[in-house]
């Protein structure tokens, strides 16, 4: 995947899972995962932006590695 104005593919810019556009999580769920994160952290503030992408790139992986459906 080319990234737009870059030249570059994805994967040439760091890409990997999460990366290929086929995996990205809504933003709902990042939002539930990132709320689950908070409460194991024990609900401490200042950890938002942390806790946003952890969850978007634990739901980024998990996605990646199942298997895709046939149509």
């Amino acid at each position: 995947m080319t990234i737009e104005g870059s030249g570059q593919t994805t994967e040439q810019k760091g890409g990997g899972p999460g990366k290929c556009g086929c995996c990205q999580p809504a933003t709902e769920h990042i939002a539930r995962r990132a709320y689950e994160l908070w409460l194991l952290r024990g609900a401490t503030p200042g950890h938002d932006m942390e806790d946003w992408l952890d969850a978007e790139r634990e739901l980024a992986n998990e996605r990646h590695r199942q298997p895709m459906m046939p149509n």
